[in-house]
């Protein structure tokens, strides 16, 4: 995993695209959040290797609890929110 540090002007770039991408996603019925959201959750499921190593690596946390809890975490809020 790669962990890249952003500056000021990659975080303007990110919230420029969060508010664009607000515009169309607050149009979209309920039927198409959930397939939009399902497929967000198996992308993280099928990355959740690399997403637990990436928390290991930033945040210095064990191997064993990164898998375990924090990754298991994002899997669970979309599942909530789902």
């Amino acid at each position: 995993a790669k962990i890249s540090i952003g500056s000021k002007k990659d975080v303007d770039k990110a919230v420029a695209a969060a508010k664009k991408a607000f515009d169309s996603y607050s149009q979209m019925s309920v039927d198409d959040r959930i397939a939009l959201l399902t497929k967000i959750t198996e992308v993280y499921q099928s990355r959740y290797g690399e997403i637990a190593e990436a928390i290991t690596m930033e945040m210095g946390a064990p191997a064993k609890l990164a898998q375990m809890a924090q990754a298991a975490m994002g899997v669970a809020h979309l599942g909530t929110t789902i």
